[in-house]
């Protein structure tokens, strides 16, 4: 079975890629444009989704309000937040920053999903 990554991000053309990106390193990706789209999302595949990565700043709601609302249903899912805005890094929630490369996603993500599955062996909640 696939690891499942929710994937947030407002601009078309920076989803698309990081989707192609990611499916190309055998991940399924759900990709969403939005906060609430993202939530539909999660909410129709919640014990699936092994992952949330999203963009920080977009219109609406904040990636970290999104992460805050999955974690309130699923405590012990990773998130990881990207930015091209350094001085929103939160405390706490891992953060990869933009631009970045595919090589640098790709092991941001593999190092989320390992995390997750030690803290997971050892009964705690990942960043």
């Amino acid at each position: 079975m696939a690891t499942t990554i929710l994937l947030v991000e407002d601009e078309a053309f920076v989803r698309e890629v990081e989707c192609e990106v990611l499916r190309s390193q055998g991940f399924s990706v759900l990709p969403a444009e939005n906060a609430r789209e993202a939530m539909k999302l999660f909410q129709e595949n919640s014990g699936g989704v092994d992952l949330l990565v999203s963009d920080l700043v977009m219109p609406g709601e904040s990636g970290h309000q999104l992460a805050s609302a999955v974690r309130a249903l699923r405590p012990e899912i990773a998130v990881l937040l990207t930015s091209g805005y350094d001085d929103q890094r939160i405390p706490g929630i891992a953060y990869l920053p933009k631009p970045f490369s595919t090589r640098s996603l790709i092991a941001k993500v593999r190092e989320m999903l390992a995390s997750r599955a030690r803290s997971a062996a050892a009964g705690q909640s990942p960043s």
